[in-house]
């Protein structure tokens, strides 16, 4: 019995490696599923690699490690980008950018030069299929999916820009397009007469773009629409105020005095909506004098001018 204490703590350390070894070797094994993929198309091959690899992230032994993510970030954009199987889960891109993360995240430096580089090269084709995806789910008007996929291609940017140095030249442009996506759908929830849902959009919208002055200008709308214009314009005001401290501090700023002026225009746009012509004109102005090329508010002056004329 003696000999048998001795020998039970060996045998189960030499049982704990094997289990973790073999659920290493799965890996090897997801990526031989997916090289077949990559040269047959078969989407068989690669449904055989998620198999694989889902079991391996949930695994207690490589549940953190980070190779395991690194490899099932790549079955799922694989997913997410074949023509056949990616119908089955709208999802699957943005798995597979909370896994190159994760990756990330476990490595904490540790990654090889030659696996960074993979990965990077994969980013840079995860943001194109989000923003290329994100555009045909708008043209089809799925305008949440593709809200998803466009703040996909900023969130993807960022994690580029942090371990490469390098972006994608089309994050503006998806930004814009994430913000309308968020507008659309507030308006069909105003058609249908729900303004709540309208508000919940909006709000939805001002957590990704809490700055963004067409998303103040709806929340703006919604206090009118509920005779609650004293809420909105206090927004304006409080907005307008912080920047103003802002501008004083760094006057030379011209994106601070741009963003100036379009709240100016949005606070003049709820006076319009709320007959007090005059003290629009007088935003309008002002919005005017913090960036002399606002078209809108140059365009709403003349708007008022001839209002004033008729009356």
């Amino acid at each position: 019995m003696k000999t048998l204490r001795n020998i039970l703590p060996i045998l189960f350390l030499v049982l704990t490696v094997s289990t973790s070894e073999a659920q290493k070797n799965k890996i090897y094994s997801a990526e031989t599923n997916m090289k077949a993929y990559l040269q047959s198309k078969n989407p068989d091959d690669l449904l055989q690699a998620k198999q694989i690899i889902d079991e391996v992230v949930k695994h207690e032994k490589t549940i953190g490690f980070w190779k395991a993510w690194y490899n099932y970030g790549k079955v799922y954009q694989l997913l997410g980008s074949d023509s056949i199987t990616k119908g089955a889960d709208p999802s699957y891109l943005l798995t597979s950018l909370d896994a190159y993360q994760k990756s990330f995240d476990l490595a904490d430096g540790r990654i090889d030069m030659y696996t960074k580089d993979d990965i990077i090269m994969y980013l840079k084709s995860l943001s194109v299929a989000f923003y290329n995806d994100g555009v045909d789910l708008y043209s089809a008007k799925d305008y949440s999916t593709a809200a998803e996929y466009f703040i996909g291609v900023i969130n993807t940017d960022e994690l580029l820009v942090k371990e490469s140095g390098e972006g994608m030249p089309f994050v503006e442009n998806s930004s814009s397009m994430a913000v309308l996506c968020y507008r659309l759908m507030a308006d069909q929830a105003r058609s249908a007469g729900d303004l709540d849902a309208y508000m919940g959009k909006i709000r939805d919208a001002q957590h990704f773009f809490p700055d963004n002055t067409d998303l103040m200008t709806d929340e703006i709308n919604y206090y009118l629409m509920s005779d609650r214009l004293q809420e909105g314009m206090s927004i304006v005001r409080n907005a307008i105020a912080v920047q103003t401290e802002a501008l004083s501090a760094d006057p030379e700023n011209k994106a601070i005095a741009q963003q100036l002026s379009m709240l100016y225009v949005v606070e003049g746009e709820a006076c319009f909506r709320n007959d007090s012509l005059n003290k629009a004109y007088e935003s309008f102005e002002t919005a005017i004098t913090y960036n002399p090329n606002n078209h809108t508010a140059q365009y709403n002056c003349g708007v008022i001018l001839v209002e004033q004329f008729n009356i």
